[in-house]
């Protein structure tokens, strides 16, 4: 599903984490790079700037509470790719909603 929407997704989470446009395509392999510059992203943010990253997640709408069980029953050296994960799955959670709610409205303007 991501892959499907991987330039969408991408975009959505590079504002907010200050990332640069890699030309991001539909591919499995483009996944395992984004889950790679997100997870690097992280890390550095986690060390030199927590507060950024913490405001990042909530204007990703990544849900307080599983970024608390994050916290709690990650590995430190984990951390950073869990939190790449909720990322990703929040990112595709809207855009799921958003293309099911655009195909209602059409459904229903036809």
């Amino acid at each position: 599903m991501l892959s499907d929407n991987l330039p969408e997704a991408y975009h959505m989470v590079a504002v907010a984490l200050d990332l640069p446009d890699p030309g991001m395509q539909n591919s499995n392999a483009d996944v395992h790079r984004l889950k790679a510059i997100l997870t690097e992203r992280i890390t550095e943010l986690l060390t030199k700037n927590p507060e950024k990253l913490m405001a990042a997640l909530y204007r990703l709408d990544v849900s307080e509470h599983s970024i608390n069980e994050v916290f709690n029953q990650s590995l430190s050296e984990d951390l950073a790719e869990n939190i790449s994960d909720l990322i990703i799955a929040r990112q595709v959670e809207k855009l799921v909603t958003r293309r099911a709610y655009a195909q209602q409205k059409g459904a229903e303007g036809v």
